[in-house]
């Protein structure tokens, strides 16, 4: 399985506790044998997100850099590139029905690349319990013509990007 974690799940990392979630959960999901995809974006997301706690006196600085660094370094946990043309493609599409433009990256990486979206982001939940998501593409590159075939919800996963002939985008 390959999960691709929203930047919430991140936060820990980098010193920004989470009330509703475990600052060890990555670490759990890695110590299971998981290997975990992280959009750029969200790494994008944690510094500036570090940066308005340190601008504000809540966070050392070096505690921001320490988490970014390691988990740009650990060979656990994959990046998935912001210009890679099937995210991208998906990633405007979804601008027609989320407001936030890193969600829509974050989501179209998940649809793209992962095997499941592991998320808090009550937009994307609330966009994938209407399943009201539809890609189109000609290839495999591409998302042209493909459907989300599936979306299952448990607690804060949303499982199963899976286009109708089995492939995810971009590979």
């Amino acid at each position: 399985m390959r999960p691709l974690l929203d930047t919430t799940y991140f936060l820990p990392a980098i010193g920004i506790s989470v009330k509703s979630l475990a600052g060890n959960a990555v670490i759990k999901l890695i110590s299971e044998g998981q290997r975990i995809l992280i959009s750029e974006v969200t790494i994008f997301e944690l510094s500036a997100k570090g940066g308005k706690q340190v601008a504000t006196k809540n966070l050392e600085a070096e505690k921001v850099v320490k988490g970014l660094r390691a988990i740009t370094s650990d060979w656990r946990i994959e990046r998935i590139p912001v210009y890679d043309v099937s995210i991208l493609l998906t990633a405007f599409k979804l601008r027609e029905v989320l407001d936030d433009s890193i969600d829509c990256i974050i989501l179209s990486s998940g649809i793209n690349q992962a095997d499941e979206l592991i998320t808090e982001d009550k937009d994307i939940q609330n966009l994938m319990e209407r399943g009201g998501l539809r890609t189109h593409s000609s290839n495999k590159s591409y998302i042209h013509n493909q459907t989300i075939s599936k979306f299952t919800k448990t607690p804060h996963i949303m499982k199963q990007f899976t286009a109708e002939n089995g492939s995810r985008g971009g590979q």
